[in-house]
């Protein structure tokens, strides 16, 4: 095969990296996350990135996935994913049909990753950490974090 055709193949290809799916579960159904929230005491992370951001991808890889299989036991958090370039169907808190797209723009948020850290109201419980910061810190930031929305919602550690 000549350079001419694997020129040719490299746009299926570079799409179809972007399309890789994240490894957080997507949200669907917030009004049912909310009665889990309530009833545990768990902690909701909204998690708004996008198939193509790198950040993104880092931020899964590094923290949230191993996070997610640390505390598979023991759950400290219920974590779902919002492609916010995406028109994937989902319930809001109140229970109304929207998608991914709408319910990032009803939330304000444009800019990924941005972790939003709720109660069964879907009300920020504590500020969001928008981006990805220092290494050394991010993982502390975010345990920190997972600590006072879960003291907000009454969890004992």
């Amino acid at each position: 095969m000549s350079w001419l055709r694997y020129l040719m193949l490299l746009p299926v290809f570079c799409a179809s990296l972007a399309q890789a799916s994240s490894d957080v579960p997507a949200g669907r159904d917030f009004s049912a996350d909310a009665r889990q929230v309530r009833q545990q005491k768990l902690p909701l992370i909204l998690y708004f990135h996008t198939a193509t951001c790198p950040y993104c991808r880092r931020l899964e890889d590094l923290y949230l996935v191993p996070m997610l299989k640390k505390t598979a036991k023991a759950p400290q958090f219920i974590l779902r994913g919002i492609e916010i370039d995406q028109g994937h169907a989902l319930l809001d808190f109140s229970g109304r049909r929207t998608d991914m797209r709408a319910f990032a723009r009803t939330e304000r948020v444009s800019f990924v990753p941005t972790l939003r850290f709720v109660g069964p109201d879907g009300k920020p419980l504590v500020p969001d950490l928008v981006g990805l910061g220092s290494r050394d810190f991010f993982y502390a930031e975010l345990e920190e974090s997972i600590r006072q929305a879960g003291e907000k919602l009454g969890r004992r550690q």
